[in-house]
């Protein structure tokens, strides 16, 4: 027996240096592939309902690997159509998305629901949660 084992706690007493940091990885992968396939089914949507631009306009602007977004009037006029029709659409696709990984999120994790509002302001409260590493 190794000799940090040798007391009453056994190996629950062994806390590996390395767990929080293969528990941020797993978390953050885990949560990447779900917002990988949320937008792969947003995608798919978006195609089905002939609504293309409304999906480049979203990628443009929220997928981009630059500082800072395009404004609206930038990637208006990057696509041909105004600021305010730019970001209708783009908006559009936004919805599409929240509602997927909201069904998604949903899905994988169980929570208490008490009632239509309070099960929506937890699945935000858990979106937020899952989503706030990603930040770091």
């Amino acid at each position: 027996m190794h000799p940090d084992l040798a007391g009453d706690e056994g190996w629950d007493a062994v806390v590996p240096a390395r767990l929080p940091a293969a528990e941020a990885a797993f978390h953050c992968a885990w949560v990447r592939q779900i917002l990988a396939e949320a937008l792969t089914r947003v995608r798919a949507q978006c195609l089905k309902r002939k609504q293309q631009l409304h999906l480049d306009l979203f990628e443009a602007r929220y997928l981009t690997d630059g500082d800072f977004p395009p404004s609206w009037e930038e990637l208006g006029a990057r696509y041909g159509i105004d600021q305010k029709t730019a970001r209708a659409r783009t908006d559009t696709v936004a919805r599409h998305f929240r509602l997927v990984l909201r069904r998604m999120v949903r899905g994988e994790i169980s929570m208490p629901f008490d009632s239509r509002h309070g099960s929506d302001a937890a699945l935000d409260e858990e979106i937020r949660a899952l989503l706030s590493p990603l930040g770091d």
